[in-house]
């Protein structure tokens, strides 16, 4: 083997783009002189992603339940404290567990606190008003265009809140939903708080709602 080139591969990981000098070899055997390359080991072939990246990609984007629009807060949360400068975004579904690790610790201070929660939530759906508008864009961390909202004039919101009022959560769904549209609400709240502290929901008699809570938590009255 001799050496015929000197090339510089960069390989994208976590910690930033990484700088690997390789060199191209050709085979001295006159009846081959086929040519070869160093191997990265990390690096699966050509490709231009070292694979703790790539694991690490598929891992937040088929894990993810949705997406959501800032795909920049991804890349900083994915790198942070692996690097000085924000990383590049793998996935905006990365939002998602970190909204439910937030959702974890609200819940936390929630019984923490000197609001009376007595394991009594109430579940209920609304017309989608006027006054839902500011609380929705500060859920969202945008501003709503006036068709965006024009559409969502026409739903219904579907909120969870103790008997002090503070609201847990809240789900836009269609008109008349199936239960099916309300069990990733009734999902987060199981896995904010823990089941035995759940005693009671209170509801109108809305069968998306029983029949949410009913498959959801079986346990509940």
């Amino acid at each position: 083997m001799k050496p015929n080139k000197y090339y510089d591969r960069f390989a994208i990981s976590s910690y930033g783009i990484i700088r690997c000098p390789v060199t191209y070899w050709i085979c001295s055997n006159p009846d081959c002189k086929k040519y070869h390359h160093d191997k990265l080991i990390g690096v699966t072939g050509s490709a231009n992603y070292s694979d703790e990246y790539n694991e690490k990609m598929k891992c937040v984007r088929y894990d993810g339940r949705c997406t959501l629009w800032n795909s920049r807060i991804t890349g900083e949360i994915f790198t942070e404290g692996l690097t000085d400068t924000s990383g590049r975004a793998p996935c905006p579904t990365t939002l998602w567990k970190y909204e439910q690790k937030q959702g974890k610790i609200s819940a936390q201070e929630l019984t923490s606190q000197d609001i009376d929660f007595n394991g009594v939530l109430h579940i209920d759906g609304h017309w989608v008003k006027t006054g839902w508008r500011n609380y929705i864009e500060a859920q969202l961390g945008k501003e709503l265009t006036n068709r965006q909202w024009k559409r969502l004039r026409y739903k219904v919101i579907y909120v969870v809140a103790t008997e002090d009022k503070v609201v847990l959560d809240f789900q836009i769904t269609n008109i008349m939903p199936s239960y099916l549209e309300l069990v990733p609400l009734i999902n987060r709240i199981k896995s904010r708080i823990p089941n035995g502290d759940i005693s009671k929901i209170v509801s109108d008699e809305d069968s998306a709602i029983i029949g949410a809570v009913a498959h959801v938590l079986p346990n509940v009255s």
